[in-house]
C-alpha cells in the first residue's frame, strides 16, 4: 500500500508533524511515548515545522531525516532524575565541606594577627578583642597575665603623671615627682621619713627661724639698709649655722611689697608645713601660716636657741601683705624719726607679725623663711 501523498501548505510550503506521523509508524510510537512521559504531544513540545523545499523529494528520505531529528529532540527533553540528584548532592557536599573564612577569635593565628586566644580574647586580657597584644601605652587596662597594669592612660602616661610610663600608679615615696592630678607632689625623696625636707605626704618641709642678730631699721652700718639687705642677712645666718642649702628670705615688707607677693609662688601657695629648726611646726601650710594663728611661736634662732619676747621687724599683716605701721623708708632711713612695724617672737596670734611700730634707730630681729625646696 502506497503512502498517502503529503499535502503542502501553499503559504508556508511546510509539512506538520501530524502529516509526517500519518505516514511514519516509528514517529507515531515516539509521539505516544512522549505523550506518556511528558504529558504533551511532540508537536506541543517542539513546535517544529519542516521546510518542504529543504526536504528530499523522496518521502522515505524525508521520513528518515525527520525521524532522526525527532529522536534527538526527544532525547534532549527527557531528563535523567539520577543525574539531577547527583549534581544537587555534589553542590551540597561542596558547600558543607568548604573551609571557614579566617577571623579574629577563631583561636587560629592568622596573617595580620599578633595573637588569638579564641574566647579568652578581651581588651583587659593579654590578647585583645582585635587580636593584638595588650601593651603599656595602648590605653587598655591589662588585668591578667604575668604583668597586669595598675593603669594605662595611653599617651598621657608619664613619670610625672598619675599613671607612669610603666603603667603603674604614681605614689608618694616612689621617687617620681607627681606634677599633675588631684594631689600633685611638692617633693618625692623615695622614702616616708619625716623631718628630712620632704614630708611623708611628699610636701616640702620649710624651715623658719628668728635671727640671732639684731639690726636697726635704717641705713647705718648696723642697719638693714633694704629688703635685699634683710634677705642677705637671713642667707648668711642659715649658711653659718649649717642649715640645708636653700634660699632664705626675710618676712619683711615695704609699703608696696610683702612676703605674699615677693616670696616665690610655690612658697606663697605652699601645701607643706613650716617648721622650726627642731622640726616643731608653726603652720601646716601657707594658708595655715596666714590665717592669723600660729601653732607655735617663732622663738628659735638658726642655731636652735630659744629667743624670748623679742621685738621683730616686719611691717607685715598676718596674710603676708604690707601693713601700715611704717617701713623706715624701705628700711633704708637716714632719719631717726621714722618708724617701722614690728611683731613679737613670743606670740602665736596676729601680734606675732603685727604688734606695733618702733623707731627705725632701734634694734630688732627679723624672721627668716626657707623659700625654696
Amino acid at each position: 500500500m502506497s503512502a498517502p501523498a503529503l499535502e503542502k501548505d501553499p503559504m508556508t510550503r511546510t509539512h506538520s508533524f501530524s502529516q509526517i506521523l500519518a505516514i511514519t509508524p516509528l514517529l507515531a510510537l515516539v509521539q505516544s511515548a512522549c505523550k506518556s512521559e511528558c504529558g504533551r504531544s511532540l508537536d506541543e513540545i517542539c513546535d517544529t515545522t519542516f521546510d518542504a523545499s529543504s526536504s528530499s523529494s523522496d518521502p522515505t528520505s524525508s521520513s528518515t531525516t525527520d525521524t532522526s531529528t525527532s529522536s534527538s529532540t526527544t532525547a534532549a527533553v527527557t531528563t535523567d532524575p539520577s543525574s539531577s540528584s547527583s549534581d544537587s548532592t555534589d553542590s551540597s557536599s561542596d558547600s558543607s565541606t568548604s573551609a571557614p573564612l579566617p577571623s579574629c577569635g577563631d583561636g587560629i593565628l592568622d596573617p595580620g594577627e599578633e595573637c588569638d586566644h579564641a574566647h579568652a580574647n578581651a581588651d583587659d586580657a593579654p590578647c585583645t578583642s582585635s587580636c593584638s597584644l595588650n601593651f603599656c601605652g595602648d590605653g587598655l587596662l591589662l588585668k591578667s597575665g604575668d604583668s597586669p597594669e595598675q593603669c594605662d592612660h595611653a599617651d598621657a602616661n608619664a613619670d610625672d603623671a598619675p599613671c607612669t610610663s610603666s603603667c603603674s600608679l604614681n605614689f608618694c615615696g616612689d621617687g617620681l615627682l607627681l606634677k599633675s592630678g588631684d594631689s600633685p607632689e611638692e617633693c618625692d625623696d623615695a622614702n616616708s621619713l619625716p623631718h628630712d625636707g620632704c614630708s611623708p605626704s611628699c610636701l616640702i618641709e620649710r624651715l623658719v627661724f628668728v635671727s640671732s642678730a639684731l639690726r636697726q631699721g635704717n641705713s647705718s652700718d648696723a642697719g638693714l639698709k633694704s629688703l635685699s639687705g634683710a634677705d642677705a642677712l637671713c642667707q648668711d645666718l642659715a649658711q653659718a649655722a649649717g642649715l640645708p642649702p636653700h634660699l632664705y628670705m626675710a618676712w619683711l615688707s615695704t609699703k608696696n611689697l610683702g612676703p605674699a607677693s615677693r616670696f616665690p609662688s610655690h612658697t606663697a601657695s605652699a601645701r607643706g608645713p613650716f617648721l622650726l629648726i627642731d622640726h616643731t611646726p608653726i603652720a601646716l601650710s601657707w594658708q595655715d601660716l596666714t590665717d592669723g594663728q600660729l601653732l607655735h611661736p617663732i622663738d628659735l634662732d638658726e642655731h636652735g636657741q630659744t629667743i624670748t619676747k623679742s621685738t621683730v621687724w616686719t611691717n607685715t599683716s598676718p596674710n603676708g601683705a604690707p601693713a601700715d605701721k611704717g617701713d623706715c623708708d624701705a628700711w633704708n632711713s637716714s632719719d631717726g624719726d621714722p618708724k617701722g612695724g614690728v611683731g613679737s617672737s613670743s606670740a602665736t596670734d596676729t601680734t606675732w607679725t603685727e604688734l606695733d611700730a618702733n623707731l627705725c634707730a632701734n634694734s630688732a630681729r627679723i624672721y627668716c623663711f626657707q623659700v625654696t625646696p
